[in-house]
């Protein structure tokens, strides 16, 4: 690949991973084109495995603000997540990667093996912190997303695991002052703990920060949740 297309490649995937959640569905769409367009550029960029990636991130984006099957949405994610167990090191691009696909992992086992590795490698840039924030945020809220779609028959097994990550992740949003985080959490952890209380506290602190179109995303998601409850927990 020429020094100017890994220029812009470059430039696509820091705007890809500077989206933080799939409700910006206008950013995703031009962000898509533009992928889409780049990656038919030439024979290295058809063949690049992270423009490739990044461009069924964007497509599992768009669909899961339809709120698509989310068995067929680990079904889109599992080459993204495939590459990156077959790599024997991961570096920081790969790192990104990772804090969006977790949350569409074929299984919770898989995604917990992958959490606490990624964890790991994140203690190698030590001196970048803000980045290493951004990717930990990202990661809590991506994992906990998974955690809450896992199988009736899998609650007694991690159980604690939720609770734990729970825990620590509220901790984390507190310590860095990531208020929506903490509102998201509490909603998700009161569905978990069938306690809708937290629920409605983090509804209404969603809703009083002005977060519109997340007070609408976490409608929906409870929404899912309660409809698939015999097929989650």
């Amino acid at each position: 690949m020429s020094a100017e297309d890994k220029a812009i490649k470059k430039g696509l995937l820091n705007r890809l991973f500077a989206i933080s959640r799939s409700h910006q569905k206008k950013e995703i769409a031009e962000l898509k084109q533009k992928i889409s367009k780049f990656i038919s550029k030439n024979a290295d960029t058809m063949a690049d495995d992270e423009l490739r990636d990044g461009l069924r991130i964007l497509e599992i984006s768009e669909k899961a603000a339809k709120h698509e099957d989310f068995e067929k949405l680990c079904k889109m994610a599992e080459p993204i997540i495939n590459r990156l167990i077959d790599l024997d090191t991961w570096n920081a691009r790969d790192l990104e990667f990772l804090s969006v696909a977790i949350a569409y992992a074929m299984t919770v086992e898989q995604a917990e093996i992958l959490f606490i590795n990624a964890l790991r490698e994140l203690e190698k840039y030590e001196y970048f912190t803000k980045w290493i924030n951004k990717i930990k945020f990202v990661l809590f809220e991506n994992f906990i997303f998974r955690l809450l779609r896992m199988e009736y028959y899998e609650v007694l097994e991690y159980t604690d695991l939720f609770n734990q990550t729970m825990k620590v992740a509220l901790k984390f949003y507190e310590e860095n002052n990531l208020q929506l985080s903490i509102s998201i959490a509490l909603v998700r952890k009161g569905l978990f703990l069938d306690d809708y209380s937290f629920v409605e506290m983090g509804l209404k602190r969603i809703k009083k920060a002005g977060e519109n179109e997340i007070y609408k995303m976490m409608e929906q998601e409870i929404d899912d949740y309660e409809k698939n409850r015999g097929e989650f927990i």
